[in-house]
Parts: C-alpha cells; sequence; structure tokens
C-alpha cells in the first residue's frame, strides 16, 4: 500500500476509533447514573493521533463526551500511535495489555497521568454496564 494509502487508513482507524470511543461513553453515561456522577465537573481533552497528521480529539465537558476531528493545541493528554495497525492488531488481540504497545513502541503518549487513570475508570465504567448488559441478553 502506497504512502497516500497509509495515511488514508490511518486516519480512518483513529477516526473510527475514536469516535466509537465517544459514542459508547455516550450511550452509556445514558443509561449509567455512576457514569453519569464520574463525568460531572470533569472537564479534559484527550487527543489520539498518529505521526502522519491524523487527530481526532475526545473531549469530556459538561457532564458529557463528545468527539471532533483535527489537533488542540493543548490537549490534556496525548496518546500517539506510532503504529496504528498494530496498535489495532493487538487490542484486537488482547485489549487488556496497553503497556506491551508502550514497551514496544508502538504507541507514546503525554500529559498528566491522572487523565490517563481517569479515562481508564470510565472505561471500566462502560465495561461494568456492558458485561450486566450480556447477563441479561444470555
Amino acid at each position: 500500500m502506497g504512502s497516500i494509502g497509509v495515511q488514508l487508513r490511518d486516519r480512518l482507524m483513529i477516526h473510527a476509533g475514536v469516535f466509537g470511543l465517544g459514542l459508547l461513553l455516550e450511550v452509556t453515561r445514558r443509561h449509567d447514573a455512576r457514569l453519569q456522577r464520574a463525568l460531572n465537573g470533569f472537564s479534559a481533552c484527550y487527543q489520539f493521533c498518529t505521526p502522519g497528521g491524523a487527530a481526532r480529539r475526545l473531549i469530556f465537558e459538561g457532564g458529557r463526551a463528545r468527539s471532533r476531528a483535527g489537533r488542540d493545541p493543548a490537549p490534556d493528554y496525548e496518546v500517539v500511535l506510532l503504529d496504528p495497525l498494530a496498535v489495532v492488531g493487538q487490542l484486537a488481540r488482547d485489549p487488556d495489555d496497553v503497556v506491551r504497545l508502550l514497551l514496544e513502541g508502538k504507541i507514546d503518549q503525554r500529559g498528566n497521568p491522572y487523565y490517563l487513570f481517569k479515562l481508564g475508570y470510565l472505561l471500566a465504567l462502560c465495561e461494568r454496564r456492558l458485561r450486566g448488559l450480556g447477563r441479561l441478553v444470555s
């Protein structure tokens, strides 16, 4: 795949992934009081990008989560996917092993670790809700 194809693929992965994350948080927020409380008063901008220039932000503000295209000059936390295809493949195989991505040099991150822990907590609340729904269906 040529350079333009790689950039297009990376852009698609960033936009689809962060948009999906924002959607998951919003849908869960509407049905989960614990997540609603966790989002109240929380304000942050997470930026996900690639070295090729693709960027999308996950913004928490006013008790809600939303996804926006483009860069923020001063995000609270930034995750750079140095090898987006490998990152997606690794997360598909083992979503809990993010540390391996750091150690293997497939992602880089910058910012206050508080924001990383807070995002992990918010996603854990989403996972808890999804597991509960899975038990209802089965």
